[in-house]
């Protein structure tokens, strides 16, 4: 592994990204890299049952609901750039795996960092794993930040 010139963090603003934001910032000052703070809108839930599919008007409200959650998710991503000092913001829309590696390779990063809930067995699989697709599939190195163990426990409580 060369120099780290470049570095990106994969953020869905919850609770386990907040927990990799102090090592981002502290890997980025140790080696004084460009920062990147990507965000993945991924629509694919409607969320509403099938009767109402067809329900004039539905279109529409649907049109302005994604509207106002890409706003959202726009301007989210780019306070978060803002309040970790001189970063890119880079909102994209899609898988979020894919999108990740895809930005990855192209942008040139050298190391990608991101939370992961550190789900396993039936949890795992029944939610999926983003961290583990990008760990995968990235070009460059892939660190995954787990939530302190204390934090970890009162989320499988609830």
């Amino acid at each position: 592994m060369g120099e780290i010139r470049r570095i990106g963090f994969a953020t869905d603003f919850s609770k386990v990204s907040k927990y990799a934001e102090d090592m981002v910032q502290m890997l980025r000052n140790t080696f004084h890299a460009e920062l990147f703070v990507i965000h993945v809108f991924y629509g694919n839930d409607l969320r509403i049952p099938e009767p109402y599919y067809f329900m004039p008007g539905l279109d529409k409200w649907m049109l302005e609901r994604e509207e106002k959650v890409l706003a959202f998710g726009k301007d989210s991503v780019e306070k978060l750039a803002d309040r970790m000092g001189n970063a890119k913001g880079i909102f994209l829309e899609g898988k979020p795996g894919p999108c990740i590696v895809d930005f990855a390779e192209k942008s040139e990063l050298d190391l990608l960092i991101m939370g992961t809930h550190g789900y396993r067995g039936f949890n795992r699989l029944m939610l999926g794993s983003i961290a583990e697709y990008v760990l995968r599939h990235a070009h460059c190195p892939v660190l995954t930040v787990k939530p302190p163990k204390d934090s970890q426990e009162e989320e499988e409580k609830a």
